[in-house]
């Protein structure tokens, strides 16, 4: 007892623990969404090998940030467990159209389509979600940030399980009936018995359920789309408002304001525009993957009569609608329908407000080209002249200022990955579509 040192605590009062400091660094690692007695629930996600069966209870619970707070590799297990629940649809569908004597043909397309469009929503809907995540916490230009906070927020605080699950099964309801109106039609017919008729749609409605999970997550990308194209059009807003303010104004280019326009419409590293621009990038790309799989999904009882009646345009030489199927091959010309049904969506929600910025950014960057113009032609004409043996500070300061004016991106989508895009699709379109089709 000699080594006991004097000053010991005695009495349960004076004993103190101090965990101020270590709840604010674990309150650090958290999403901002997340509520305490929710914590247990993003460990399960951590960890989905562990938690297989625990999985749907914390995607119900857990808000949509907070999922997407999740790292890349349990992100994409979590993906690829949801994923397995399609492979057995397209072991039941086969047997189920055997026994209603449906051609299965058009199957192999749908998984292959089915398969495209959900990793593509998989990756899209992380993606965007880190750019915004991104853009959050980088403060360099806070009125930026500002401007999406509340919107971001209001988006992605949600939990959106029940909504798209409610939405999967209602879609999910046409190809039940139509596969009812199959198997009626097929006993009335008398083209397969009532036995098998029925053995038939009992096994592709039970096919359908499992189907579901996938047409979630497609639905669950569409409905981010949207938001994420929202949340877009607030974010180039004060962009567009601080250059209209100097278009039809009479502040000068050497103004604060106007010079952080520039910043961000240069080639700034973190906050340029053509970074942000690959937020609607992803939206083009990815809606129009995961539109045609949510559309194959519920019209696969049907599959079968489309491809025979764009067949039998394509035989008998029906003006424009065989011309086109016989150029594109059926399921090539109903991937260019929802392509353009696409793209005639994107016009109005997406490619219309692009336009108006990069008109409103031009402007701006030719009426500050013509305010700096004179004065860096002066100097260098009084240099050039000899009535001054140096130019000036500020005229050098000018100058890199004017060049780097004339160098920034007018437009917030870079035309190169537009066009690389574009290039896949084609690809997509003309060569691996018909390919597999015909497999």
């Amino acid at each position: 007892m000699k080594n006991v040192p004097l000053t010991i605590p005695r009495r349960p009062e004076e004993i103190h623990f101090v965990f101020d400091q270590f709840l604010e660094e674990y309150e650090k690692n958290l999403p901002k969404d997340i509520e305490p007695e929710q914590v247990h629930l993003l460990e399960q996600l951590k960890d989905p090998l562990h938690n297989v069966f625990r999985i749907p209870n914390a995607l119900r619970k857990l808000p949509l940030s907070v999922i997407l707070s999740v790292p890349w590799k349990p992100y994409l297990i979590i993906s690829g467990i949801l994923f397995l629940g399609y492979i057995p649809a397209f072991i039941l569908l086969p047997i189920g159209f055997s026994l209603m004597k449906m051609p299965t043909g058009p199957l192999v397309i749908t998984a292959v389509i089915g398969v495209i469009g959900y990793w593509a929503a998989i990756g899209a809907i992380k993606l965007t979600y880190g750019l915004f995540s991104n853009l959050l916490q980088t403060t360099r230009f806070p009125w930026i940030a500002e401007a999406v906070k509340a919107p971001f927020s209001e988006a992605y605080r949600k939990s959106y399980t029940k909504k798209v699950f409610g939405y999967a099964l209602a879609s999910m309801m046409i190809p039940f009936i139509l596969f009812i109106y199959k198997a009626v039609h097929q006993i009335v017919s008398q083209g397969v018995s009532p036995m098998n008729a029925t053995i038939g749609l009992v096994l592709s409605s039970i096919a359908l359920l499992f189907v579901l999970p996938v047409q979630s997550i497609l639905i669950l990308s569409l409905i981010t789309i949207q938001n994420n194209t929202k949340i877009y059009d607030k974010l180039i807003e004060p962009i567009k408002n601080r250059v209209v303010g100097y278009n039809e104004g009479f502040e000068s280019i050497l103004t604060k304001n106007n010079y952080e326009v520039v910043m961000i419409l240069g080639n700034t590293p973190g906050h340029s525009l053509r970074e942000l621009g690959d937020i609607p990038l992803l939206g083009l790309g990815s809606l129009v993957l995961v539109l045609n799989s949510f559309i194959y999904n519920m019209l696969i009882p049907v599959l079968g009569e489309v491809n025979s009646f764009l067949n039998a345009a394509k035989n008998n030489n029906t003006p424009v609608l065989g011309a086109l199927v016989t150029y594109f091959s059926p399921v090539g010309f109903l991937f260019l329908i929802l392509l353009l049904i696409t793209v005639f969506f994107s016009l109005s929600r997406i490619i219309i407000p692009l336009f108006k910025l990069w008109w409103v950014i031009r402007k701006f960057r030719i009426k500050a080209l013509k305010e700096l113009d004179p004065y860096i032609f002066d100097e260098i004409q009084d240099t050039a002249l000899g009535r001054k043996e140096r130019m000036e500070h500020e005229t050098l300061v000018l100058f890199s200022l004017r060049q780097y004016i004339y160098q920034m991106k007018t437009s917030p989508v870079d035309p190169v990955k537009l066009t690389q895009m574009i290039l896949v699709y084609i690809g997509y379109l003309f060569k691996f579509l018909p390919k597999i089709a015909g497999g």
